[in-house]
């Protein structure tokens, strides 16, 4: 009985894991949502090593709301991600 209750948990669990993922797969990224400001904003930048977001960031106010809300959404993405590995890092238990 413990069994095919942890299989049932398992595979509850498995089906949340790949709803998430084809979630997160299905959202536009921040390219697709700010496209049209990229070629508009920043035609001469470059795409690669971030050109063009740093041209973006640089004129935010500019940018279609979408866009705005777009990139600042994967900034403070990106800044939970730090922080997150900044707490990892000085937590005593990853200290081995």
């Amino acid at each position: 009985m413990k069994f095919h209750s942890l299989a049932t948990v398992g595979l509850v669990l498995a089906a949340l894991a790949f709803s998430a993922s084809q979630a997160q797969a299905a959202a536009p990224s921040v390219r697709d949502i700010c496209q049209a400001d990229f070629q508009k904003l920043c035609p001469t930048a470059k795409p690669a090593r971030g050109a063009v977001m740093r041209c973006v960031k640089t004129r935010l106010g500019d940018v279609s709301t979408d866009c705005k809300a777009a990139v600042t959404a994967a900034q403070e993405k990106t800044a939970a991600r730090k922080a997150s590995r900044l707490a990892a890092a000085k937590s005593p238990s990853s200290n081995h």
